[in-house]
């Protein structure tokens, strides 16, 4: 649903990419909301894993996708 939505609350491709950043980050901590703190820490650390894979694309070359396009992709 997070992705559906481009984060916690809706978040359109054309906001900015600290926004989109931002509000998938919010619905990554949220999801954590029911989970046992090892559970949560494992589930943020796959996040940021993820985050910074798009990053570190982001910087080798223009994304042609929003944050959340490319979440839905990989």
């Amino acid at each position: 649903m997070m992705l559906a939505q481009g984060g916690y609350a809706p978040t359109p491709p054309s906001a900015t990419l600290d926004d989109q950043l931002y509000m998938v980050r919010i619905s990554a901590l949220a999801v954590c909301v029911g989970m046992p703190e090892e559970a949560c820490e494992g589930w943020l650390r796959n996040y940021e894993r993820i985050e910074g894979q798009f990053l570190s694309e982001m910087m080798t070359s223009e994304p042609a996708l929003s944050y959340v396009e490319w979440l839905r992709d990989a």
